[in-house]
């Protein structure tokens, strides 16, 4: 400024002396000049350092002004003042500025002098008081008028985890939203459990306004704009008997920027690690095989030995054992055969040859324009993902196209249409471990050799004993087990084709009234085939099954030749809805209206079927007989029928619905809203349909921050108490309102080969929804000019009429079944506070997140069983029981091991005691109650630290106050069946031990009632609380003004990294209760996003 001013006064004292001088004194030349001379280099001097003020506005989209925000060109920075407004003096006519603001996207834009500059900048996705409009299916609905609980993922958050699956990135981003991983299908629960089945667990997913019945997968993660967790009954209820556990919304990207045309692309590369092996805690070989010689030595194996059937299976080294005593063997030849098979783990054939590090690929483009007359998206995307089986992969395409036009003033139509194709191949034969070899164990021994030292896949024992298949005179195929060479002889081919439709007629009756009609389409066809060729153990082992031999003579029951299972499914969905939308404000009063209808039907096909002595080439088959019953060869299995697969299923749904919705505000403080629907459906009992009995919702919000003795509080920037209460249902199917009748060949055995029926399930004409009453408390807050935000809420959700087993007269043939007669409830709140700390061009975006969710069963009527129903496997599945957690940990009361020879001991009639027999039959009321095996407290700290243009983000997820039964030694499982467990090495072996084990001594024989008191007892139960590092992201976005001429061009680099590690976890196990089997291994990911 100090510059600026000093030119102003140069010139002014020019333009003003410079003519007094020239006009006196003419006659003195020599003056004259010398002056002229003088004011000249004066005035050049000052010129030289000439520079230039530059005024401008900072606005957001609003037109708002935007004080705080840093303006910045080269090392010259200025802030502006609360009304938008910055000056800088820069030495430049023209150039660029960058614009920066917490709050709000950075911008660079061009300025020239004296061109006074308006910037508007767009708010970041993770702002807090960025206008947030929250969808439920229906209506779209501004956070300030709404009374329900919404969570509403952005889109950057749903980036920083890469998954194929759109449902995998929820997982610790919003508070309410509880994963559970611990069975083969993920199960989402929003706010705990409202069901006793597994069946009925899932929320309801809703795509773009209507439900979706398509597989996760099919939807691709970059169509998805945002996802809007609805989590009480004023935001859910109006989907009615389908919404019981919680409504999912996927919002679809949209091209919502004026442009001609915009485009986007992006390319990511994604590494997962292959499973630790050693998660699993078995036995090393030299354990095992020490083990194998002291039962030797005690006789276990002498009776088998001598007495052997095909299917006992031994291992190499009790055959080694037996050929020392008979002399087929030296000792020390056999020594070192043994120390051999001690360095030998078939986890180490498996790690490296049968299993891989994951690779997925992901590309996608679109291409979007918006104008007055047509709004449109397309976009298009491939997957290609190696999966950890060396034998699997995968790959998806999907195509979208969204279009808005407007037809006239008041007449809108927009279509949606997605379609995706996807196809997998995997063996069916692929082996998990550890190895199953069957016969009479369920393990494989240890130092079993998948493949040999040259490479080549080596036999193992499997399903017979390999010295009964050598017997064999016949010239049966080929009947021994490679795993390494099996996984390759057969595959399973999976191909779906999935398309979405869907067509939206508005029309505007007035600026208030609108009319929308809106149709929807989904179809899903998918195909499988599974092809065993004949060189494949499943082949081979069935045709050997089902060969005769007479004097040498072979007859085959099935013939030669590979075996073709063919299956499908088909779905096929339509939807309407006729819905009306009314909605007046004049500033004092806001009303809005909503009513409407729809209906919809769902048909589910589904095939299969299988042919025998099938040419791959020729694509012919031969006939086999289903009716006789054979005899196996050699009576190995009895009499038998050829497998048959033929079967055909047919499934329809219908719902007819009516909904109404009502929101009142007045003077933009107090809000009441109001919600009901209607439904009826094939799945409803008669009664039910004929009753009217409405699902619905009242709430009430009350903006305290509105209010003038409020407003007197500067520090309270925003203050809204929430309350609702209202009833929505749940319904899935898992049982009918008319007889079920199964139609079937007749089982193998059977007296007759006539078909027969069967009733699985009896009619019931009251059968209903469950029924979900939730009652909601929130109150939302915003501090210090919302630098800090967030929410408190509490939530009572009470399930009735659940689905449940009751007792009914035994003279209908039935001794029990499902009705509408349970009862659950669940408490808990939602916690969320959230920030945002910078200074210049440094922020930090802090999110922390807790929720509690507890049940207890209320009501149950089933059948009460012994204790050791509810100790085995403890808290893996629902058992419901009154009072009780509905995954509730129980065990056994642990004494302590015996000190005199390592028993475990137990308490059985207020005495401690060893009569396992007996306290394995204890009653329920004997047992130790824990908890619940599924987290009560669960959240995650999400941190997002960005400077300049680079954006450092990661999340640490916790759960505490769950517990969980872990594995452990069974000498009984370990003898007969060779499962083995690490905990032997920690087994008590003399006096004193007891103090620092819990392991029982290895007993012979081995007590089956023992092992099983001492692994479903206290001694293995244990905390599950954990604390994970997920979601580590860097990004950094170039400022490509600075070498392209272009200024629409953005690039965005970026490193993910999830399932990082286990910060802390309480057991000593090391073991993660999120998993009953190896958790979800580390993945790395790089990509790049381009727009234009």
């Amino acid at each position: 400024m100090v510059i600026y001013r000093l030119i102003r006064c140069a010139t002014y004292w020019i333009e003003v002396t410079m003519p007094l001088l020239w006009t006196q004194h003419l006659e003195q030349s020599k003056m004259k000049k010398h002056i002229f001379l003088f004011l000249l280099s004066f005035w050049v001097s000052i010129a030289a350092k000439a520079q230039f003020k530059i005024t401008g506005k900072i606005l957001d989209a609003k037109h708002q002004a935007i004080g705080d925000a840093i303006v910045r060109a080269g090392t010259v920075a200025a802030s502006t003042d609360r009304n938008g407004k910055f000056e800088l003096v820069l030495p430049n006519k023209h150039g660029h500025i960058a614009v920066s603001h917490i709050n709000y996207r950075p911008k660079n834009v061009l300025y020239t002098f004296p061109d006074s500059l308006i910037v508007t900048l767009e708010r970041n996705e993770l702002a807090l008081e960025e206008v947030v409009v929250y969808s439920d299916g229906y209506q779209s609905l501004p956070k300030e008028r709404a009374t329900g609980s919404f969570e509403m993922i952005a889109n950057k958050v749903l980036n920083q985890r890469s998954s194929l699956n759109i449902i995998d990135k929820l997982e610790s981003t919003v508070p309410g939203l509880q994963f559970d991983r611990r069975k083969s299908a993920t199960v989402m629960n929003v706010r705990g459990l409202g069901s006793f089945s597994d069946a009925l667990l899932k929320p309801l997913i809703i795509l773009d306004n209507f439900p979706y019945e398509g597989e996760l997968s099919n939807i691709n993660p970059n169509d998805i704009e945002s996802v809007t967790v609805l989590k009480d009954a004023a935001a859910s209820s109006i989907w009615g008997a389908r919404a019981g556990n919680g409504v999912i919304v996927l919002k679809s990207k949209r091209n919502a920027e004026r442009s001609k045309g915009k485009w986007d692309a992006g390319v990511s590369f994604m590494v997962t690690k292959k499973a630790d092996l050693d998660y699993l805690q078995l036995m090393s070989s030299a354990d095992f095989i020490a083990v194998e010689q002291q039962l030797y030595e005690k006789g276990f194996y002498k009776s088998a030995l001598s007495n052997s059937s095909a299917s006992y299976l031994f291992s190499p080294v009790v055959k080694l054992l037996r050929d020392i005593d008979v002399g087929k063997i030296s000792k020390p030849e056999a020594d070192r055969q043994l120390e051999r098979y001690r360095n030998i783990n078939y986890k180490d054939d498996m790690e490296h040859y049968f299993f891989r590090n994951a690779v997925l690929q992901q590309y996608n483009a679109s291409y979007g324009t918006h104008s007055d007359l047509l709004t449109s998206r397309f976009s298009v995307g491939y997957d290609r993902n190696l999966a950890n089986a060396v034998t699997d992969k995968n790959n998806r395409f999907t195509l979208k196209s969204d279009l808005i036009y407007q037809l006239g003033k008041n007449l809108e139509l927009s279509t949606a249409f997605q379609y995706v194709n996807t196809t997998a191949n995997q063996s069916p034969s692929a082996f998990s471990f550890p190895i199953n070899p069957g016969g009479n164990r369920q393990a494989l021994y240890p130092y079993a050799q998948l493949v040999d030292e040259n490479q080549n896949a080596a036999a193992i024992a499997y399903a017979y004993d390999p010295d009964y298949l050598i017997g064999i005179s016949d010239p049966l195929l080929d009947w021994t087990m490679k795993p390494y060479k099996d996984i390759f002889d057969s595959r399973t081919d999976d191909k779906m084709d999935y398309f979405n439709g869907g067509l939206n007629l508005m029309y505007s009756f007035s600026k208030n009234f609108k009319f929308t009609g809106q149709y929807n389409i989904e179809k899903q066809i998918q195909q499988q085939q599974t092809l065993f060729t004949e060189d494949a153990y499943f082949t081979r082992n069935l045709i050997n099954q089902f060969t005769t031999s007479t004097n040498g003579l072979l007859t085959y029951g099935i013939p030669k030749g590979a075996i073709n299972t063919l299956s499908g499914n088909r779905m096929l969905s339509h939807r309407g809805r006729a819905q009306l939308n009314y909605e007046v404000n004049n500033n004092l009063h806001l009303l809005t209206v909503l009513a409407g209808a729809e209906y919809s039907k769902r048909t589910s096909e589904s095939s299969s079927s299988r042919v025998y002595g099938y040419d791959v080439n020729l694509k012919t088959s031969q006939p086999v007989d289903y009716v006789t019953l054979f005899q196996t060869y050699r009576g190995l299995a009895g009499k038998q029928s050829i497998p048959y697969l033929m079967s055909d299923q047919m499934r329809e749904n219908r719902f007819v619905s009516f909904f109404a919705n009502v929101g009142y505000t007045f003077f933009n403080k107090y809000t009441v809203s109001a919600s009901a629907r209607r439904d009826a459906s094939n799945l409803f009992g008669v009664k039910t349909n004929d009753r009217w009995n409405p699902l619905w919702s009242v709430g009430t919000a009350w903006y305290l921050s509105k209010e003038k003795w409020m407003q007197q509080i500067p520090e309270i920037n925003h203050l809204k108490l929430r309350w609702t209460i209202g009833h929505s249902g749940n319904i899935g199917g898992i049982t009918g309102s008319e007889p079920i009748i199964t139609y079937t060949k007749a089982p193998s055995g059977a007296q007759t080969t006539l078909p027969r029926a069967l009733i699985s399930a009896l009619p019931n004409p009251s059968l209903k929804w469950e029924d979900i009453r939730m009652i909601n408390y929130g109150l939302d807050f915003g501090l210090f000019n919302n630098k800090i935000s967030g929410s408190i809420e509490y939530f009572n959700k009470l399930s009735s009429d659940l689905l449940a087993t009751d007792l009914i007269d035994p003279t209908s043939g039935f001794s029990s079944m499902t009705k509408n007669v349970g009862k659950l409830l669940n408490r808990g709140f939602d916690f969320k506070l959230s920030g945002r700390i910078g200074h210049g061009r440094f922020s930090w975006i802090p999110t922390l997140f807790l929720s509690s969710s507890k049940n207890k069963v209320l009501e149950f009527y089933g059948n009460l069983s012994t204790g050791t129903t509810y100790t085995t496997n403890a808290g893996t599945s629902m058992r419901p029981l009154k009072d009780k957690s509905l995954y509730p940990v129980f065990s056994y009361v642990f004494a302590g091991l015996d000190p005199l020879n390592g028993d475990p001991q137990g308490i059985y009639k207020g005495q401690v005691s060893k009569d396992y027999r007996n306290m394995l039959r204890d009653s329920i009321q004997n047992l130790s109650y824990h908890g619940t095996a599924l987290p009560p407290y669960y959240g995650a700290f999400r941190n997002e630290f960005n400077w300049k243009n680079m954006s450092v983000s990661f999340n640490i997820s916790y759960k505490f106050g769950h517990y969980f039964q872990k594995e452990t030694i069974r000498y009984a499982s370990l003898y007969n069946s060779w499962i083995s467990h690490k905990d032997y090495e920690k087994r008590w072996v003399k006096p004193g031990d007891e103090l620092t084990t819990t392991v029982p001594s290895m007993n012979y024989p081995a007590d089956t009632n023992r092992d099983t008191f001492y692994a479903n007892s206290e001694a293995n139960i244990e905390k599950g609380d954990i604390v994970k590092l997920q979601d580590v992201q860097f990004s950094y976005a170039p400022d490509c003004s600075r070498f392209l001429s272009s200024k629409k061009l953005n690039v965005r680099l970026f490193f993910n990294a999830n399932n990082v590690c286990v910060l802390w976890r309480a057991t000593k196990s090391g073991l993660d209760a999120d998993f009953l089997g190896i958790p979800n291994a580390r993945n790395f990911t790089i990509g790049l996003n381009v727009s234009y």
